[in-house]
Order: structure tokens, then sequence, then C-alpha cells
């Protein structure tokens, strides 16, 4: 199972940002380790070949604690 955390600065963060939260576009994926107002923590778990659905990340530092390889999004 892959496991990643996924540590975002959510400093200015526009609203508009929220509608595409990873916590709210994949739930069942994501999860809030921590927040506060200068950092938000998140805990990522997925089985090979599951997607996710659109969402973004402000600036971010990914430390995963498993090898994984992922596949660039087509674009449109």
């Amino acid at each position: 199972m892959l496991r990643i955390a996924l540590l975002s600065c959510f400093i200015l963060l526009p609203v508009s940002a929220a509608a595409q939260d990873a916590v709210q576009t994949d739930g069942e994926k994501y999860k809030v380790i921590f927040e506060n107002e200068c950092v938000r923590v998140l805990d990522y778990k997925d089985k090979p070949g599951e997607v996710t659905h659109q969402h973004r990340h402000p600036a971010f530092v990914l430390y995963a604690l498993s090898s994984f390889k992922l596949l660039a999004p087509m674009e449109y």
C-alpha cells in the first residue's frame, strides 16, 4: 500500500481552492494529521492503479514512506 505524507503550507490560501482541496475531493485517500495557520500535514494512502480527482496543493513538501511510481496526468 502506498503511503505518503504531504506537508502543505496554506498561508494565504484563496477561498476558491477550498473546492479543490484533496481531502474534499478524495477523502477516502487523504487524512489530515495536523493543521495550524502555517502548516497542514496530510496522510495519503492508495493502492496501485487507483486515481484521484483533480485537486491542488499549495506550496508543499512530499515525504514518501515507501517507494512508488507517479504517472503524470494527461494534459488537455
